[in-house]
């Protein structure tokens, strides 16, 4: 079997791939980086490019390749048929796998965490282009899948949660931990209120990123719900864009840092603001 120094519970869906009946020879792209999208500029009568902008991630290219063998996940052949029906089981099984036609699916593996742990770390891919099967040792076979990371950053889990209860003193400022080696574009902002009150906002101290709620009318038990990830606010469970305001065209982006500065602010009111996001690396 494959061994992979430092990594190890690789999974598709939660299955094991490294086990007797098949096993994962190599990856391609689990450590490599994503590319960056966009070019430079040319100017005429200048040498070289110029470089403008932010250049944002593209997503990620992965590549596995899966050994399948003609024994059970054991290591044993128990069929009455022999080991030929055991590789055909695992080929068949893999395939319903690996080709679910149910949009993105999960890919994970666990890497040392550098103090004598372990932490799991995931990825969304969806397999695009036909995965090749060809001979594998002496009766295997052998896999070789090609993946795509819409979004290409690694997951860290746990999920980090930050909670800055009844603030009432304005701007509150706190610090958190944002430590990976990729920005983090997807944080879930939950902000309920214990009284009346108006414009609450969140500013990444650090880029400047800011998002406002626009809102004059907030009563208590009022809660928002700021996705970042897909993007949608809600007021009480319903829509409520109207009463979002931003700095960035990009919401909000935050680095990696060990302590991040932050700042909660509003013209009034009493709040709880619950923060929740992953880790992430490249």
């Amino acid at each position: 079997m494959a061994t992979f120094v430092g990594y190890s519970n690789f999974k598709m869906n939660g299955i094991q791939l490294q086990t007797y009946g098949w096993n994962l020879i190599s990856t391609d792209g689990v450590d490599s980086l994503p590319a960056r999208r966009g070019s430079n500029n040319q100017t005429p009568f200048q040498d070289g490019d110029s470089s403008f902008g932010v250049k944002f991630y593209q997503s990620r290219a992965l590549k596995f390749t899966i050994g399948v063998l003609p024994q059970n996940s054991d290591g044993k052949v128990t069929a009455a048929d022999g080991p030929l029906y055991h590789l055909q089981n695992n080929i068949d099984y893999l395939k319903g796998i690996l080709h679910q036609n149910s949009g993105l699916q999960l890919f994970s593996f666990e890497v040392e965490d550098g103090v004598g742990g372990q932490v799991q770390r995931e990825i969304d891919v969806e397999i695009l282009a036909s995965s090749s099967i060809r001979p594998f040792l002496k009766n295997g076979k052998q896999f070789d899948i090609v993946m795509t990371a819409p979004r290409p950053f690694w997951r860290e889990m746990p999920l980090v949660t930050v909670n800055q209860n009844t603030i009432t003193s304005f701007p509150h400022a706190f610090n958190i931990n944002t430590l990976g080696n990729a920005p983090i574009n997807d944080m879930v902002m939950t902000i309920d209120a214990n009284a009346s009150g108006a414009a609450p906002s969140l500013e990444c101290v650090s880029t400047g990123d800011k998002i406002s709620i626009t809102d004059v009318g907030i009563l208590i038990n009022d809660q928002f719900i700021i996705d970042l990830n897909t993007k949608t606010f809600t007021k009480n469970t319903v829509r409520a864009d109207g009463f979002i305001s931003r700095e960035t065209a990009w919401f909000m982006r935050l680095p990696p840092a060990a302590s991040l500065a932050m700042s909660f602010d509003a013209t009034s009111g009493n709040y709880d603001l619950q923060l929740e996001y992953y880790k992430k690396w490249l």
